[in-house]
């Protein structure tokens, strides 16, 4: 008759990968937790891999071979399936030719890793290296989707500012005495006449949006 002397891990959740140890497992057809057939695999007499089922609940482990069957002495605890969430940060908006290394966070998985990609191709690599376009957009979105669970991800969008505060053909000093006259300005709204100097979208324009503006001048 087959023996089971122990399992490891002793939990875990759904899909969790469990070896049993024990003797007469040569021929095992079945392995059962708490009475939910689970897939395994027959590595030696002394030794059965398999993996948590769906829909198993805390209870004994149970081994079917030629010799008879064999329930564990003590019980495998089915812990809840994590779930995985992805984040990013806020970012409120750049200016044109601007670059930047977004990063996300990933729960619920040990595989933190995802995969970065924009409505527009090229503004972004697959590990998250971004460089805004040469022209001007009201809303620019990217997405990070987790490489653990291919069905979650997180977006963010923000606008890409030009530099062009005057309105002429050439970003000159014209635009910086447009900058001028709003410097210290709160933007009440999208359409406030401050907002085109609100180059990072904090609702202020300030030393911030400068700093934005001679990066790129």
């Amino acid at each position: 008759a087959p023996t089971l002397t122990s399992f490891t891990p002793t939990s875990g959740a759904i899909g969790t990968a469990v070896t049993l140890t024990g003797s007469g497992f040569t021929g095992a057809t079945l392995v059962k937790f708490n009475g939910t057939t689970a897939t395994c695999t027959v590595v030696s007499d002394t030794q059965i891999t398999t993996a948590v089922p769906t829909g198993a609940t805390n209870g004994t482990i149970a081994v079917t071979a030629p010799g008879g069957t064999i329930a564990s002495a003590t019980s495998f605890s089915v812990t809840a399936t994590p779930v995985v969430a992805v984040t990013i940060g806020s970012f409120t908006g750049c200016v044109v030719g601007f670059t930047k290394t977004f990063s996300a966070t990933v729960t619920g998985s040990t595989n933190t890793t995802v995969t970065w990609a924009s409505l527009t191709p090229g503004l972004i690599t697959t590990a998250g290296v971004f460089t805004a376009p040469s022209t001007a957009t009201a809303s620019l979105t990217l997405t990070a989707t987790s490489a653990a669970d291919g069905t979650k991800s997180a977006s963010i969008s923000f606008p890409v500012r030009g530099l062009n505060l005057a309105g002429n053909t050439t970003v000159d000093v014209l635009d910086l005495a447009v900058f001028a006259k709003f410097y210290g300005v709160t933007v009440s709204s999208s359409t406030d006449l401050a907002a085109v100097c609100d180059l990072n979208g904090d609702g202020v324009v300030n030393d911030a949006d400068l700093d934005l503006f001679f990066a790129r001048f």
